[in-house]
């Protein structure tokens, strides 16, 4: 008992002193899969890869686009007076239609009723200074109700007015659109996304192109682009694995450890298509791991 016992102590003592000698006399162990894409290379032991071929979108012609121009969001609008007849030509900033405000026109009343009153004080003793002044500030103050209380519809756009709306007889209007206007004076190219691809966001410009909105899973964009095939200047593929979210914001980690912010634009599978400023032959880092 003594001599196994101190057999195997001296083991363990040997075992403390030298954990790699120990390693290796315990026998040759299994190699470790990790998983490495077939595209991509080992630098140091991390998996790298060259960013590919970008999504490609499909270009169409996009008709005009219709805008809704609303009143102000909680506004109460009544005694509205048309301005722009539809089938008129207007530019950014002209006046659509104006309107009352209906909650400063109740202030407007009041300040009425209290500049009556002050009008009959004074005319009782027009010799009172005190009554007169206070009639001017009653006047000065429904003058200034009464440029406040009145609301203009400006056109954002140039374009052509489709319809101007007018509330009906004593009925204000809130929170619906005051006019549609057909927007001109810019040519429109709707961008299609691949198939099997799923849009993350649309890049507000993409060379000449800028974005107007989103329309039915495509993007609208203001420019000219010709019809066919379009890929987005400086776009490129990654796989999903080689893109770091980080709150808001996305980036990538090149092979010599730099981090470059990204904006991803979408994803088809594995692969992400991104906009952004890698350098020319850079690889990028891709984790393997779980």
């Amino acid at each position: 008992m003594g001599f196994a016992h101190r057999i195997r102590r001296e083991a363990k003592a040997a075992m403390l002193a030298c954990p790699v000698a120990f390693f290796c006399a315990c026998g040759p162990q299994r190699p470790v899969q990790t998983g490495v894409p077939a595209d991509s290379s080992s630098l140091g032991g991390v998996s790298t890869v060259l960013p590919g071929a970008p999504a490609v979108f499909g270009v169409e012609a996009a008709g005009p686009d219709t805008v809704e121009v609303s009143w102000a969001e909680g506004s109460h609008v009544g005694d509205i007076i048309i301005v722009a007849s539809p089938g008129t030509r207007v530019g950014a900033g002209d006046t659509l239609a104006v309107g009352t405000d209906s909650v400063a026109m109740m202030d407007l009343e009041l300040a009425e009723m209290s500049l009556s009153l002050a009008e009959a004080r004074s005319d009782a003793s027009p010799a009172d200074s005190a009554l007169l002044a206070e009639v001017a500030l009653a006047a000065a103050r429904c003058s200034v109700l009464e440029a406040s209380s009145r609301i203009a519809l400006l056109s954002p756009f140039e374009g052509e007015v489709r319809s101007v709306s007018s509330s009906s007889a004593g009925q204000p209007s809130e929170g619906r659109p005051g006019a549609e206007i057909v927007v001109q004076g810019q040519s429109l190219v709707s961008l299609v996304p691949p198939p099997s691809s799923v849009m993350l966001r649309w890049p507000e410009s993409a060379g000449e192109l800028r974005l107007v909105e989103e329309r039915d899973g495509t993007g609208i964009y203001s420019g000219e682009a010709p019809e066919g095939a379009f890929t987005f200047p400086g776009s490129f593929s990654l796989p999903r694995r080689a893109v770091l979210d980080s709150g808001l914001s996305s980036l990538v980690v090149l092979a010599g450890g730099d981090s470059i912010r990204i904006e991803p634009v979408c994803s088809d599978g594995d692969l992400v298509t991104a906009l952004g400023p890698i350098p020319g032959g850079a690889a990028v880092r891709v984790w393997t791991g779980p």
